[in-house]
């Protein structure tokens, strides 16, 4: 995988987090300045784990049905997966060091 690579995840393939053995998948909306916030602090950790972790994110306004599966409440959230199954969650704006 690419290091700077976030695969956007819709209801068609999100599946594929099923086939990974981590994952770290992004909730948000394009237009959230939070949220794009989130999501470059995630591109930083990229550049450490790219290698060894699945990096995916979803529009909740574009796929509504995995936000409601995963009743994301809050925005931007992060669900770090095993196998598929949530092993984490946080919600809100993450800082990374």
């Amino acid at each position: 995988m690419n290091t700077d690579e976030i695969v956007e995840l819709n209801n068609d393939n999100f599946e594929i987090i099923e086939r990974k053995s981590l994952s770290l998948i992004t909730f948000g909306v394009s237009w959230s300045v939070t949220c794009n916030l989130q999501n470059s602090m995630v591109k930083n950790v990229i550049k450490i784990f790219g290698d060894k972790v699945f990096f995916g994110t979803v529009d909740v306004e574009k796929s509504p049905e995995l936000k409601t599966r995963y009743t994301i409440e809050t925005l931007p959230s992060i669900i770090v997966m095993k196998n598929g199954c949530e092993v984490k969650r946080f919600e809100g704006v993450q800082r990374g060091k």
